[in-house]
């Protein structure tokens, strides 16, 4: 490879700035003169970092895509970068030995990137964030139950109002139900599917004693009503109205220990423990804390850094200029590296 023609003329800057490099600490001697091999190096290793920000650009973009589901991940690494943003997990992005992306979890890092004082700072912010984010995950739980409960009930009513045709099993099964004066309320199991339960065979072992023993009556006596055709109690009429009308119910005990005839509204399906998220206040306080938790709740790839500037942890997101920002040195290292290379 020739020097093109404007090489003497950087061969003179260089080494004027390895003249300003002796005087400000960063070489005690220039013993190796400027030639063409030292600036092949220069040259090849430019090359190198435009291919390494390749390769990131790529990866950051594709980490995104299956963040936002319009990729699915194949290979290992994407695997794991899809993972780990999908369950708030920061980490980072590399280039490995054989050229390709390499992801690594925070929590596995060394954090060799870092000096004794921010890394101490990170490990703290990753303790701060772990508690943080088992709280938001556990409202995001929370929400996502209560708001299956409420679609399934707002979904129910239309179909009983004739706005809607039952197509799913589940509704169908609501309909025969409803038709047939069968008693159910909407609910969730315990693996959080819905489900529609019938206090025809219910136990009723979850509620109370005394709960227990009116509710059982209530169903042998609602069945007799059927039977025959008699309904002689006024929350039997109430029950029968709505049969009639086509809307679904089931039974409960007032406050008195009477039986009272309710529909599957969101309001009644709902139980009280879904209506309050159980960390009303995350006690997130730093704009990391808020930028990390907000990445985590909508599955968008993130990572903590230290701000060059503040010295403070910062979230930041896995973009393509933050990972290439991200793989340089720091100052002093990439100024002490450029003048090694040009000595070695």
């Amino acid at each position: 490879m020739s020097i093109p023609s404007y090489g003497s003329s950087l061969a003179s800057l260089i080494a004027k700035g390895f003249a300003a490099g002796k005087q400000t600490g960063f070489g005690t001697s220039i013993s190796t003169p400027v030639t063409k091999e030292s600036l092949d190096k220069i040259i090849n290793q430019g090359a190198i970092e435009r291919s390494k920000n390749n390769v990131l650009t790529i990866a950051s973009n594709r980490i995104n895509a299956f963040a936002t589901g319009q990729l699915n991940p194949k290979d290992n690494w994407e695997m794991s970068a899809a993972y780990l943003a999908k369950t708030g997990q920061p980490f980072f992005v590399t280039v490995g030995d054989d050229g390709k992306p390499a992801i690594e979890r925070m929590r596995d890092s060394d954090l060799s990137k870092y000096n004794t004082i921010q890394k101490n700072k990170l490990n703290d912010a990753l303790d701060q964030l772990d508690k943080l984010v088992v709280k938001q995950n556990a409202n995001q739980v929370n929400q996502g139950l209560r708001q299956q409960l409420e679609s399934a009930a707002k979904q129910l009513s239309r179909q009983q109002n004739g706005l809607e045709q039952a197509t799913e099993d589940l509704f169908i099964k609501a309909k025969n139900m409803t038709t047939n004066m069968v008693p159910f309320k909407l609910g969730l199991d315990s693996t959080g599917k819905l489900v529609l339960g019938d206090q025809t065979k219910a136990t009723f072992l979850d509620e109370r004693a005394d709960r227990r023993a009116v509710l059982r009556q209530t169903i042998s006596d609602w069945n007799d009503a059927v039977t025959s055709g008699i309904y002689l109690q006024s929350w039997q009429n109430d029950a029968k109205t709505l049969a009639d009308l086509g809307k679904s119910f089931y039974f409960d005990v007032d406050n008195l220990g009477q039986p009272v005839v309710k529909e599957n509204t969101v309001d009644n399906v709902v139980p009280q423990f879904l209506k309050e998220d159980p960390y009303p206040n995350l006690g997130a306080s730093t704009k990391w804390q808020k930028d990390a938790l907000s990445f985590a709740a909508a599955g968008t790839p993130f990572y903590l850094d230290i701000d060059n500037a503040t010295q403070s942890v910062v979230a930041k997101q896995v973009t393509p200029q933050n990972l290439i920002n991200f793989a340089k040195p720091p100052f002093y290292q990439q100024q002490a590296g450029a003048i090694v290379s040009l000595l070695g």
